[in-house]
């Protein structure tokens, strides 16, 4: 045979077990394969697998002899090759074992006997399923192990129910710290399964039941698992509230928060529906997330508890973003909202106090005015209104009515409050109408009770103390006050960092924490060992909410100096303008010789009737907003300071 017959045959060969997959397509009269056939289908590059489907699929007899296969196996020919072929000639090499034929013959001294090969393989095989079958068995017996340990553990589970039972009953009866350690127990000595009937039983018990105790932080979490399982759970609405009434007290906020976005609410009522969509809204607000926040806030009803909240809320993000009109409407809907409801007077006073700003920095002084009004005396921002009234009459060129103003502020009726601009406003105003004399004696003022401050400031500032010592400073003023552990502060920066609403909330939330290790401290019985395991969260969380208050109070202290440092710059330059203005009319009337009657400034109106308001004696709590001035206006037509008469009178001594 040619070699192109040979890669011929191996060709057609190879190309038909490749195309009906090991079937043969040769003809009957294809001559058989040969040791040549072999070696070449191997040359050819063929994996001994579609070798080996070529034998099979020729019925013709190989034409290879027993002593040809070690020809092979020197050839590289791969064991499996040899195996089929070995199979098929008869030869003394059993098919998977290599090695030469014995010099004895089949069975003989040396050589291999393939019936015993193969008893033993079989022999071998039968041991591997052996095996299989206790590995098998030994995995149904650890299987049915383990489901009779579960049946045995919910058996346990069940027969615990009664414990739950009674916890309940004893929560019932207001025997709380009881009940919480019932509770507690079942979920640590059987622990159920996180989403089984027990063990939501045994939460949602230890949550109402700690809550019922007076704790907040040390439930937060609990409660929040508690809610996470869904609406579709029994206590979701009570774990909601309890919920939302820890985030209040402790200021608790997570991140897992936004998954109670994912659940459906429609099926509570719609009282519950808008306290849920108030809740998410703020907490989105809180994250500075706002165009979710406010989607969430329009979903309440006009009727809803929380529908002014949500309306001042939405004005203030609406602010933030910088759509002023639409938060100038969210503001007037929270007004309107409260008068309608005739409730919430802090949103009240808030949402009319926001539209007096937004008007103010408008100029529409009169609205504002008319907002700033809105807040009765009794109410705590009439300080606050009162002061940003002055600056609006200031503002609109309403002497008199500043300077009424700025003397009401420092009337007994505000003498807790301290705003270090108002001696140099006055001077300004007094300025204005030309009062240059009152000008300068306001100016001596605020240097005699304002600028004196800056330095004990500077020092305070300049002592380098930590977070938690600024917080001391503030917290035990009045106690160390007038000793020899004093602290070197003015009064007035103590009442400015205590009016801070932040540090307001942050000085709360430090009391309810420390409220908190107290009652962990004084767990008893069953609680001792969670309390003693829970006790450095509540520590470790108070001491992180004392130094954010220490940093507060320090960032305050700070600001107060720096607004001080920057009034008393404010009132060198007016000093300055003044004398300019002294000099400058004094030199214009000896020229001219103009002068005018005399001025009143100590005169004010009290409705119709004038009233000399000494600042001693009795006072008038109910008319004390409506005092104004009786400036006379020193300023000729072409707007230039004139002395009064009785100023020329008296000489340059009166000056």
């Amino acid at each position: 045979m040619t070699i192109r017959t040979q890669l011929h045959l191996v060709a057609r060969r190879t190309l038909g077990v490749l195309l009906v997959g090991g079937l043969s397509v040769l003809g009957t009269n294809a001559q058989a394969l040969d040791l040549n056939d072999i070696i070449n289908l191997q040359a050819a590059g063929l994996d001994p697998s579609t070798i080996v489907n070529v034998i099979r699929s020729d019925s013709s007899p190989l034409q290879i002899t027993p002593a040809e296969v070690e020809q092979l196996r020197a050839a590289g020919v791969p064991q499996p090759v040899l195996d089929e072929i070995c199979l098929r000639v008869g030869c003394n090499v059993v098919p998977g074992i290599g090695g030469p034929i014995g010099p004895g013959g089949p069975g003989g001294p040396g050589g291999f006997n393939q019936q015993e090969e193969l008893e033993r393989q079989r022999l071998l095989e039968e041991e591997r399923m052996r095996q299989e079958r206790e590995r098998i068995e030994a995995e149904r017996a650890r299987m049915r192990d383990e489901i009779l340990r579960q049946q045995e553990r919910e058996a346990m589970i069940n027969a615990s129910l009664e414990r739950l039972d009674d916890a309940g009953r004893m929560l019932a009866r207001g025997q709380c710290e009881s009940a919480a350690a019932e509770f507690r127990g079942f979920l640590d000595e059987l622990m159920p399964d996180p989403g089984s009937a027990p063990h939501y039983q045994a939460l949602t018990g230890w949550v109402s039941a700690m809550h019922c105790a007076g704790f907040r932080q040390s439930i937060r979490r609990d409660a929040l698992q508690a809610v996470l399982y869904g609406p579709t759970y029994d206590a979701f609405e009570e774990m909601f509230n309890i919920l939302r009434e820890i985030s209040n007290e402790v200021a608790y906020l997570d991140p897992q928060f936004e998954a109670m976005t994912g659940f459906t609410v429609n099926q509570y009522s719609q009282a519950f529906q808008d306290e849920w969509n108030y809740f998410l809204g703020r907490f989105f607000w809180q994250y500075g997330e706002y165009e979710r926040a406010l989607q969430l806030l329009e979903r309440l009803d006009v009727d809803a508890a929380d529908y002014a909240k949500a309306r001042y809320l939405s004005g203030v993000m609406h602010l933030e973003l910088g759509q002023n009109r639409a938060a100038y409407a969210s503001f007037q809907n929270a007004v309107l909202a409260t008068e309608a409801e005739g409730t919430d007077q802090h949103i009240h006073e808030l949402a009319n106090m926001a539209i007096a700003r937004i008007s103010f920095e408008v100029q529409q002084f009169d609205v504002a005015l008319y907002h700033y009004n809105t807040i009765e005396a009794e109410s705590v921002r009439h300080p606050r209104a009162r002061y940003e009234i002055a600056w609006s009459y200031l503002r609109k060129g309403d002497w008199n009515r500043a300077i009424g103003a700025f003397h009401t502020l420092r009337s007994p009726y505000y003498d807790q409050f301290f705003w270090p601009e108002l001696w140099v406003l006055e001077a300004f105003v007094y300025l204005q109408t030309c009062q240059l004399e009152t000008a300068q004696d306001a100016i001596y003022r605020h240097d005699a009770e304002v600028a004196v401050m800056q330095q004990q400031l500077v020092e305070f500032i300049a002592n380098a103390m930590g977070p938690e010592d600024y917080l001391d400073s503030i917290t035990s003023y009045y106690d160390r006050y007038e000793t020899a552990n004093a602290v070197r502060l003015p009064l007035a920066a103590v009442r400015y960092v205590l009016a801070d609403v932040t540090f307001k909330n942050q000085r709360e939330r430090i009391a309810a924490l420390e409220r908190e290790a107290a009652l962990m401290a004084g767990l008893s019985g069953a609680l001792v060992e969670y309390g003693a395991n829970n006790s450095f969260d509540i520590e470790s969380t108070l001491q992180t909410a004392r130094i954010d208050a220490g940093l507060r109070v320090s960032q305050l202290i700070s600001a107060f100096e720096a607004e001080v440092r920057d009034w008393n710059v404010k009132a060198q330059e007016l000093e300055v303008e003044i004398t300019v203005e002294r000099l400058s009319t004094i030199e214009g009337t000896l020229d001219t010789g103009r002068t005018s009657g005399s001025a009143s400034t100590s005169l004010f109106v009290l409705a119709q009737d004038w009233q000399s308001w000494p600042f001693e004696g009795e006072y008038w709590a109910d008319e004390v907003d409506n005092y104004r001035g009786n400036l006379a206006n020193f300023r000729d037509e072409d707007q230039r300071c004139i002395l009064p008469a009785d100023v020329m009178e008296g000489g340059s001594d009166a000056l």
